[in-house]
């Protein structure tokens, strides 16, 4: 008969410490790491956020008043209206 011999590599399990130095699981390790590196990352989120927006005003330049969000009225109501403002305007120079 033929008998098989079959060899296993038998690992030894000895205590090793992790790159930190502490018994912490390998898990733990990696769960730490990545929840610092998470706080790092949501800390400069928050300081990007807080940084004030310029303003694309230029200073002594005022704004056109025929610019902006639409206040409601048709668009020949709208230009009615702005027909009238620089008349008014054109009037008090």
């Amino acid at each position: 008969m033929l008998t098989f011999s079959m060899q296993v590599d038998v690992y030894e399990t000895s205590e090793q410490t992790t790159a930190t130095g502490n018994d912490e699981a390998a898990d733990d390790v990696v769960a730490e790491k990545f929840r610092q590196e998470y706080m790092e990352a949501a800390q400069n989120r928050l300081q990007m956020q807080r940084k004030p927006a310029a303003t694309t005003a230029v200073k002594g330049k005022v704004a056109d008043p025929t610019r902006g969000p639409k206040l409601g009225g048709s668009r020949s109501t709208r230009a009615a209206y702005h027909a009238q403002e620089k008349a008014a305007a054109a009037g008090k120079k």
